[in-house]
């Protein structure tokens, strides 16, 4: 009996990465003789991302457009076999994720409770925010295009959150965690992310998607420590401009040396052990980020007014 897994790739305007993705997939399969069924769900992509993952033989399903989850709710549900590998189109798995599935394949088959995967890796010519900061970068869950489960497990807890405009990933660990899944990061589950932002602006803008779905519900954003801090730097800003306004040296220095004090000290908790340079690239990087997902915020509201 050979191992066997369903592949499923959500994709919306992929037609940079969706070949480099599939046919990742293909040459390792392969390689490892891993039967590997490989479902693209287009979710209304505007480019020509169906015609290449088409000729790259991808069985393609198509969607209007909506949420990721929904995406891979789908796939999922047309999916043959009963384990899911959820990867997606900006994604590219290495010959170390097959070695590792072949050895995991007939576990998790025993186990059907299972939730495994891992964090991506950077490509091998990084750009420095994807050195700094992305290559150093650790999540307390695992990333949505890096996921593999049982489709027992992913049926039970009824798949990723379709409501959620991000944080679905997140969402759908905490809850398969609360289910008494088999929950685990194994690093040999190795995909490089070629999708993450290689500017200051791109990493600006991800970090507002990403946080939007932080302030969807006031549970949601309470059980963000990282929505709730980007509310504070928001609330420092707006104390910096209110001093500056009245001319208020003091307070104004005062209220500055908070913000790099908080800052520098986030920084060095979250990338502790790094490089001197990381650590000060990463300390820019953070105050950005903080600011990008206190913005996430007049997102949301925005996206409601419309």
């Amino acid at each position: 009996m050979s191992a066997t897994v369903s592949f499923v790739i959500p994709a919306f305007n992929e037609r940079q990465y969706i070949q480099g993705c599939l046919e990742a997939i293909r040459r390792e399969a392969a390689a490892c003789g891993i039967q590997a069924e490989v479902i693209v769900v287009d979710n209304g992509s505007q480019d020509n991302t169906v015609e290449l993952a088409r000729s790259s033989g991808a069985r393609v399903l198509s969607i209007a457009r909506s949420s990721v989850s929904d995406a891979r709710n789908f796939g999922a549900a047309q999916a043959r076999h009963p384990i899911i590998a959820f990867i997606d189109a900006d994604v590219e798995i290495t010959g170390r994720w097959t070695s590792t599935f072949l050895q995991q394949w007939e576990a998790i088959l025993q186990d059907d409770n299972t939730l495994t995967g891992h964090q991506y890796v950077v490509r091998d010519n990084p750009g420095w925010i994807e050195r700094y900061w992305f290559g150093n970068l650790h999540d307390r869950f695992l990333a949505g295009g890096n996921i593999v489960i049982s489709r027992s497990l992913f049926d039970k807890i009824g798949g990723f959150d379709a409501t959620l405009r991000t944080g679905e990933d997140f969402d759908l660990c905490e809850r398969a965690i609360t289910a008494g899944a088999n929950y685990y990061e194994e690093p040999g589950y190795e995909a490089i992310h070629l999708g993450f932002p290689r500017t200051l602006t791109r990493f600006i803008k991800r970090e507002i998607w990403h946080g939007e779905g932080d302030y969807q519900t006031l549970r949601r954003f309470l059980a963000s420590p990282v929505a709730i801090l980007a509310i504070v730097y928001l609330a420092l800003h707006l104390l910096i401009l209110a001093a500056l306004i009245m001319g208020s040296t003091s307070t104004l220095v005062q209220l500055l040396l908070a913000l790099i004090v908080l800052n520098g000290a986030l920084t060095w908790w979250r990338f502790r052990g790094c490089s001197p340079v990381a650590l000060a690239c990463n300390a820019a990087l953070n105050y950005f980020y903080f600011v990008a997902r206190a913005l996430s915020l007049f997102a949301v509201w925005g996206s409601k007014l419309r």
